[in-house]
């Protein structure tokens, strides 16, 4: 496996900034929760329904995002089938063009032979 130099000092530098990143941290770590106070039950209960609440409107705003979704996919399903259906018009009406020029082109022929050998 070749691995550049560019590369490998890249690494060496991130490792390196990590490293005096998670050093100074834990210099300057100090406790930050006083062991002294105590979390009541209420306290508690309030976080669980505050969190139960939360994911209750998060599991709504995404089965709304979720049908906004499908309606998108079901508009342009319409569109796209709407589109095929006059490209195949535009496609017959271009096949009839074609026969219609070339049945002139064959008439015109004929005309001007029929001229010429008449003549």
């Amino acid at each position: 496996m070749y691995v550049s130099v560019d590369n490998m000092s890249k690494s060496c530098c991130f490792a390196f900034v990590l490293a005096v990143i998670c050093l100074s941290l834990e210099a300057d770590a100090q406790p930050t929760v006083d062991e002294t106070m105590t979390c009541s039950s209420s306290t508690l209960e309030d976080v669980v329904n505050m969190v139960t609440v939360i994911a209750s409107n998060q599991q709504e705003n995404a089965k709304e995002i979720k049908d906004e979704i499908k309606d998108d996919i079901d508009l342009l399903r319409d569109e796209v089938r709407d589109v095929k259906r006059l490209l195949e018009y535009v496609t017959r009406q271009a096949g009839i063009s074609a026969l219609v020029c070339e049945y002139l082109l064959y008439f015109k022929w004929v005309t001007l032979s029929f001229t010429k050998t008449k003549g």
